[in-house]
């Protein structure tokens, strides 16, 4: 009878140690499956984290204004290249000008300085086509003139000795004078008949464009 209560005790304990074993497994086992979600959990939180709006709106900011200061800095240099360009050329061109001193005429000789322009009264005979052709030759034109004064003073210059061709022309009859760069005679400037006009200390005369001529040249003054 006590061998058969012993038996059955020692069974009880060896049941009751499987027992508590299982349980202890199964609580290891919840534990595990609690440490994985939380892990997984933990995981999710990190991707799903978002970037507050305010936060965002601040980073936009700073990229516009890291592009805006790039590009203020690219016109600025721009400015700087396109300045310097301005001043070389501007240079360059002053050491290509001669230099006028306040008592330089700059007129050849032999010319005349009046009027903001230079004047040549031929010496020799031409044409009027042929005296346009040796005013251009020395870098210069028929004389032109605008004024009462500039024909007055250029009437004087020739005198009584001679007429001279000047620079219009109404080769045609058409009752139209121009001057030589095709522009018409102020209003006041009025020629009879056609073909070449001629100054002399009487005034201003129409003649043959063929006849041969004193001629007067002109062209602006450089320093004036």
């Amino acid at each position: 009878m006590k061998k058969g209560k012993k038996e059955n005790a020692v069974a009880w304990k060896h049941n009751k140690k499987k027992v508590e074993h299982e349980v202890k497994e199964e609580k290891q086992e919840e534990e595990e499956e609690q440490d994985d979600e939380k892990g997984r959990d933990g995981r999710e939180d990190v991707v799903e984290v978002k970037v507050p709006p305010r936060e965002r709106r601040i980073s936009k900011r700073l990229i516009y204004s890291s592009v805006a200061g790039v590009g203020f800095i690219i016109v600025i240099a721009l400015a700087i290249f396109i300045s310097k360009e301005v001043r070389r050329k501007s240079e360059e061109l002053i050491q290509e000008q001669p230099l006028c001193s306040d008592n330089s005429l700059m007129c050849p000789e032999d010319w005349i300085k009046a009027f903001n322009k230079c004047y040549y009264i031929s010496v020799d005979h031409k044409s009027w086509h042929e005296s346009q052709q040796a005013c251009a030759n020395l870098g210069a034109n028929l004389a032109r003139f605008k004024t009462h004064q500039e024909m007055d003073f250029l009437m004087k210059r020739v005198g009584s000795a001679s007429d001279c061709w000047f620079g219009l022309i109404n080769e045609e009859g058409n009752s139209s004078w121009k001057w030589t760069d095709g522009t018409s005679p102020p209003e006041w400037l009025q020629i009879q008949g056609a073909g070449c006009a001629r100054l002399s200390d009487d005034g201003i005369s129409s003649d043959s464009c063929m006849s041969s001529r004193n001629y007067i040249c002109s062209k602006e003054d450089r320093c004036s």
